[in-house]
């Protein structure tokens, strides 16, 4: 029987991460009992990926504030993940007529499927394919970076608290008082290491950081210290506290 993934309301300028964590934490069981499936996870992500891209960004021209929701069947037979591409819903909430956001979609699903299935056939070819297009996540455009924002004294330490089921480290924020102030998410996206992290200054005070951090990422669980360093450079920007709450929640769901 065919599985849907719902991405739910997402910025479009994170879908992509959206959708690879969306599809971890569905078949997580999968990947408990054999670790080698995160391979074909990670491929089937990106060849989606790819194909949203084509539709969001080029076909669309949205911008990274836009919200959006993709939902798409598929199936899973042999430990390969299909996807129904006749199925694939684009939802894009800001002033475009729906008839738009439809044929684009049919456009590329016309014009580009081919390519990329081909591009993504196997999950060796992922790396190269996704050199072209990986760089350090950027903050939504709607939101403005905070330049006073003093993260001295706020992010005084940082404590690994467990392994994602995509191979990447979470770990505890503190404070220089020890109190628990956010979440880092650390992970691999092709050849470089990036830096996710939510920081709350109070209830109605929330901000996510991002940064391409300049070592492997399995260097910070033995050297914490050098992460908050980085943490303390990267741009931050002022997000809503549920936004906030809800990242939070999606980053621990990835948990072993």
């Amino acid at each position: 029987m065919p599985l849907e993934l719902n991405s739910g309301l997402v910025v479009a300028g994170a879908y992509a991460i959206k959708i690879r964590r969306t599809l971890f934490a569905q078949l997580s069981d999968r990947v408990k009992q054999d670790k080698e499936f995160s391979k074909e996870i990670a491929r089937a992500s990106a060849e989606l990926n790819r194909v949203l891209y084509h539709v969001i960004v080029e076909e669309l021209k949205s911008e990274k504030g836009d919200v959006i929701r993709v939902r798409v069947m598929y199936d899973l037979e042999g430990g390969r993940i299909d996807w129904h591409y006749d199925t694939l819903r684009v939802e894009l909430f800001k002033r475009v007529p729906d008839e738009i956001v439809s044929e684009a979609v049919k456009k590329v699903i016309e014009t580009k499927l081919a390519e990329v299935k081909a591009l993504y056939a196997t999950a060796e070819a992922v790396e190269e394919a996704e050199k072209a297009l990986v760089k350090a996540p950027e903050a939504p455009s709607a939101a403005p970076l905070v330049q006073a924002v003093d993260l001295t004294n706020v992010l005084a330490s940082a404590i690994p608290i467990g392994e994602t089921l995509e191979g990447g480290l979470i770990f505890q924020l503190k404070d220089s008082k020890g109190n628990n102030v956010g979440i880092a998410d650390l992970e691999k996206r092709g050849e470089a290491s990036i830096a996710e992290a939510i920081v709350l200054l109070s209830p109605r005070e929330t901000y996510r950081l991002y940064v391409k951090l300049s070592k492997d990422i399995h260097t910070y669980g033995e050297k914490p210290e050098e992460l908050v360093e980085e943490l303390k450079q990267a741009p931050i920007v002022k997000i809503d506290p549920e936004e906030a709450k809800n990242i939070l929640k999606s980053k621990m769901e990835l948990l072993i």
